[in-house]
């Protein structure tokens, strides 16, 4: 039995804790007893420990100068890791329970995308010059560290407007107007422009090329979700927070009905663009998985907006008080920022020793920066401006959406030195 062998079950074993742990997590945000509570992080703890388990068989199996975060599989599965292993420090610093059900799932679909794609890279390969460095191995190391604090703030700061009694519309607006964006990133924007999805097509000796065959279908469905986000958007703006029930479809108001809509478009559509690529060997729908993670993002995203609508009252009860949640994501922000300067300063210094420049304006780079200067201005506007919890709850939740770009849709935009996967 190898290394690789426990390493992939490890990782699949995982994958089950986590789906129990949230669905534990939900159900304990629901009924608030104990019992649930309690199980939910004896799961959480089995899946990240399963899951490091994984890590460490897989580097034993590479070897000590192969860390286990070079390629596109490898480094879903350790941005999960950073991220499950944040969160149970901040549950167990701040014995707080509830944040289960809003920061796992992140690292869950992350995992759950590797894991379950069967052509996401999982052999071990000997790893090419630029990347035998030891900065590089800090940078990225550390950028799941970082990562993880960004999703765990992200998931403070959506608590806290929640819990703070920001209305619905304010909430909605932001989620559908996420997803339509999220929705046409997805394809280069190209569904937009066209209307039909893009995919590599892949020779007889199965190697991707750069040739670009085209879908019509899926692409329709996916430009029908984004307009549909969009009109929710819309509804959500003008929406009163106190809106009857005759204001609604299948006891559905409009605005997070026409959100579902959407979400059920995304979610046909990736089911088309799955059977067409099946059907057709001479399309490859894992081209670039991370097309795929960004439509799996915007589903996930839909329905918790519409289910986040219909309870938000008894949410908002069962939520810890709003001025903890806000130190919370202060504290955790005050971790991540070190973070990720560290993670800009040792990418500089590998661009240096790998490509004789310190910065190039890479793609990723760019927006590495950027999200660094949005922290940069929550940091500040909350210890020097004074500004009130809400705003600077808000400037944190643009910056994870700054995060979620800069991991995921740099990626799909345009190719560059921190490119995993084919375009």
């Amino acid at each position: 039995m190898s290394w690789f062998y426990l390493s992939e079950t490890a990782f699949k074993a995982a994958v089950i804790f986590y789906v129990l742990a949230i669905g534990l997590y939900l159900l304990y945000l629901a009924r608030k007893s104990a019992g649930p509570g309690r199980a939910a992080t004896a799961a959480a703890v089995a899946a990240v420990t399963l899951h490091t388990l994984g890590l460490a068989f897989r580097w034993i199996q590479a070897g000590i100068a192969h860390p286990p975060f070079t390629n596109l599989y490898e480094s879903l599965l350790f941005f999960s890791w950073g991220i499950a292993v944040f969160y149970l420090v901040i549950e167990s610093k701040y014995k707080f329970k509830a944040g289960g059900a809003f920061i796992l799932p992140v690292a869950l679909g992350a995992m759950g995308a590797a894991v379950l794609n069967p052509s996401s890279g999982k052999e071990i390969q000997d790893l090419m010059p630029a990347l035998q460095s030891h900065w590089l191995h800090a940078h990225v190391a550390i950028a799941a560290l970082a990562y993880g604090a960004f999703v765990a703030s992200f998931g403070a700061s959506l608590m806290f407007m929640v819990k703070d009694g920001v209305p619905r519309k304010w909430l909605g607006l932001a989620a559908n107007l996420f997803m339509a964006f999220m929705t046409l990133v997805s394809d280069r924007f190209n569904i937009l422009l066209h209307g039909y999805f893009t995919l590599n097509t892949v020779t007889p000796d199965g190697q991707v090329t750069a040739d670009l065959a085209t879908l019509r279908g899926p692409g329709k469905l996916l430009l029908i979700a984004a307009i549909y986000f969009v009109i929710a958007a819309g509804l959500y703006l003008f929406r009163k927070d106190d809106e009857l029930k005759s204001a609604a479809i299948l006891g559905i108001p409009y605005a997070p009905f026409v959100t579902l809509l959407g979400t059920l478009s995304a979610a046909v559509g990736l089911i088309v663009l799955s059977r067409a690529t099946l059907t057709d060997p001479a399309l490859a729908l894992f081209g670039n998985p991370f097309k795929i993670i960004i439509l799996c993002l915007v589903i996930f995203v839909g329905g918790a907006t519409v289910a986040l609508d219909l309870t938000l009252p008894r949410i908002r009860e069962f939520l810890p008080d709003a001025n903890k949640l806000d130190n919370m994501n202060y504290v955790i922000i005050t971790i991540a920022f070190p973070l990720m300067t560290m993670v800009i300063v040792t990418g500089a210094v590998w661009a240096k020793h790998a490509f004789g420049q310190y910065w190039q304006w890479d793609p990723k780079e760019t927006a590495s920066l950027i999200t660094w200067l949005i922290y940069t201005i929550y940091l500040h506007s909350r210890t020097s401006l004074n500004w009130p919890p809400r705003r600077v709850a808000a400037i944190s939740i643009l910056g994870f959406a700054s995060v979620v770009f800069t991991y995921l849709g740099v990626n799909v935009i345009g190719p560059g030195y921190h490119a995993y996967a084919s375009f």
